[in-house]
């Protein structure tokens, strides 16, 4: 009998999620199946927008005679010094950033550059991202010698790093469309949207910075309600935007480092973390990367609502039976390394993590008390309520939270008392 269940289990979830949808995934999982990440943060004087970022591997085809190399991927600098390259895997790649003074996309002598692969390159063995690359511009580049990327297009691998960009609420890019293309085509909402945390208004260093942090599928725009009713006196909101469908510990990780280039641009030393869904897991674990005062930036506050800490039996069911299976719904899984390495954290002795939890949803939908997406069980393990600042629940669904005026109110309560408290 299992392998007719199995088969109806397919059947079921392709018709939940549709064709339309299941094959964009499979097309956009074949693409990253075939890809690493070099990414990292470029230690210069210069503009941010000045510097150019290239990867070059060994080649037939090579743009530079003396290095051998060819250009694979390059992106030039937003507004900070994050960058993010999505290239071949299994071939070794030089990383090599220049000041490109006189605009003109090619290393001149004297424009400062530099360089890390050393003589033979890093190799990039599938599956093995290189999340925490540093290069160093110094005043002469001699490792290679005519690199130009100037008559070349911005390759379509390039990630788009959105650092400090300014939005509004109703650009597409935080729509709910955009979200549901984060979670079913990661890549390609990487490649063409980017990741990365994006203001709604001038940085103010009079302000705490609240770093909002959406759901599976979700989109900033889950957040409207709060920001709506924030204190703008005394805080300022950012927003991730970033592809839900990926693999939460990547997500975390280029979090960590995107906050850590900006308290590096701008200066600032605390950030609060609100986080919703699934979003939670990520900022729990950006929190504990973050989560001593002497970082910077110093994670001050994370507030998490119907988070799934023990993760979701459907992401279980999506992995078995779906003939695509979204990266992030491996980490999803109860009992999966991700989580299990999350319900090691502490937070307690370093920073308060509030926890609010949904219970409104029926309870002929599951087998516990839920708020009609997440079980009250994975919102509520043990680890949680002995390590969390405070509990509160509302009897409310699992996006209806988020609108819920006592949440907001409470929300506001417990940022202006832990703002309060940092005076």
């Amino acid at each position: 009998m299992k392998f007719p269940m199995r088969i109806m289990a397919v059947f079921l979830l392709v018709l939940l999620v549709g064709c339309q949808t299941m094959l964009p995934l499979a097309r956009d999982l074949r693409k990253e199946s075939r890809t690493v990440v070099l990414s990292g943060v470029v230690e210069s004087d210069y503009d941010a927008n000045q510097v150019l970022v290239v990867a070059t591997a060994v080649g037939n085809d090579s743009t530079s005679e003396e290095a051998g190399r060819e250009v694979v991927a390059f992106s030039r600098l937003s507004t900070t010094s994050a960058f993010a390259l999505l290239v071949p895997d299994s071939r070794y790649y030089w990383v090599t950033a220049f000041a490109d003074l006189n605009g003109n996309g090619r290393w001149d002598s004297g424009e400062a550059g530099g360089e890390v692969g050393g003589e033979v390159g890093l190799w990039a063995a599938p599956g093995n991202d290189f999340d925490f690359l540093e290069i160093a511009l110094n005043e002469r580049l001699e490792v290679v010698q005519g690199l130009a990327v100037a008559e070349m297009d911005s390759p379509p691998a390039a990630i788009r790093v959105r650092s400090g960009e300014l939005s509004t609420l109703d650009d597409p890019h935080l729509s709910t469309e955009a979200g549901t293309q984060g979670l079913w085509q990661p890549l390609e909402f990487s490649q063409t949207i980017g990741f990365g945390i994006d203001f709604l208004e001038p940085f103010d260093p009079d302000r705490i910075a609240l770093l909002f942090v959406n759901g599976a599928g979700g989109s900033p725009q889950d957040w409207r309600a709060a920001i709506e009713n924030l204190d703008r006196s005394r805080f300022q909101p950012w927003l991730l935007v970033y592809p839900s469908g990926a693999p939460l510990g990547e997500m975390a990780g280029a979090t960590t480092s995107l906050l850590e280039a900006l308290a590096q641009k701008h200066g600032f030393q605390e950030v609060f973390l609100v986080a919703h869904s699934m979003g939670g897991l990520i900022a729990r674990a950006v929190a504990d990367r973050l989560g001593s005062p002497e970082a910077r930036p110093s994670i001050r506050l994370l507030v998490t609502a119907a988070t799934p800490f023990e993760g979701h039996s459907a992401a279980s069911q999506g992995v078995r039976y779906s003939p695509a299976v979204v990266p992030s719904w491996r980490d999803l899984e109860p009992g999966s390394d991700y989580l299990t390495q999350l319900a090691r954290t502490r937070l307690r002795s370093r920073l308060p993590h509030v926890v609010f939890f949904a219970f409104g949803g029926p309870t002929w939908r599951m087998s516990h008390n839920n708020d009609g997406t997440v079980t009250l069980p994975s919102q509520l393990p043990a680890w949680i309520q002995e390590d969390a600042a405070s509990l509160r629940g509302f009897d409310r669904g699992h996006t209806g939270i988020l609108t819920d005026p006592d949440m907001l109110k409470e929300l506001g309560r417990v940022l202006r008392e832990q703002q309060e408290a940092l005076r």
